[in-house]
């Protein structure tokens, strides 16, 4: 909600260069909070499933999920930029497919495992969170091969400032106080409703 408005008010004024900039500057800081996000969150989970922080089997088997499928997050919100980067080009295809592309890797290694390996309860489970990965891997390949063909982007690391980077992070602020509010309501209610 950030980024869309600042990139699309750049491509309006022809400044195709300038959008290309703003897009790696993004990506860049994206990547790397979201890799060292990832992690972290990955890391934890395995360790609290595998040295006994947890004695519960079903907090034990979800956390260890969990360091499995986490690793989406990164995939589909690097994913998420380019699509909207894709979007204010005028190209929703990329958007549209993107889920068809994690619902034919879940179904498809699903029927694999289950059909041919004849995998079952917590290694089909595992499979499932692996299908996941591979469905996210290529929900952020798509629009990125999208955006190198179709609208000439060239990935470049880009840490630097901008007017247009300063403008996203003034927005994206004030968008996470909004969302903060509204998250911390569901949060609230449902530890009401599950003390119930």
């Amino acid at each position: 909600s950030a980024f869309i408005p600042v990139y699309s008010e750049n491509i309006k004024a022809g400044q195709i260069e300038m959008s290309q900039q703003i897009l790696n500057q993004v990506l860049s800081r994206l990547i790397v909070f979201l890799f060292g996000l990832t992690m972290v969150i990955c890391l934890f989970s395995w360790a609290t499933s595998h040295f006994g922080w947890v004695d519960e089997p079903k907090w034990v088997n979800g956390l260890s999920l969990n360091s499995i499928v986490f690793p989406y997050v990164f995939l589909i919100c690097v994913s998420a930029i380019m699509v909207g980067a894709l979007n204010a080009h005028g190209k929703f295809f990329a958007g549209a497919f993107s889920p068809i592309i994690l619902n034919l890797s879940m179904i498809g290694i699903l029927a694999f495992c289950y059909f041919i390996m004849s995998w079952r309860e917590a290694r089909l489970v595992t499979a499932l969170c692996f299908a996941v990965l591979v469905g996210g891997f290529f929900q952020m390949v798509w629009p990125w091969l999208q955006l190198k063909g179709s609208c000439d982007w060239e990935w470049r690391i880009n840490f630097s400032s901008s007017p247009g980077m300063e403008k996203i992070r003034s927005l994206f602020v004030v968008g996470v106080f909004g969302a903060a509010v509204g998250q911390v309501n569901i949060m609230v209610s449902r530890f009401l409703a599950y003390s119930l």
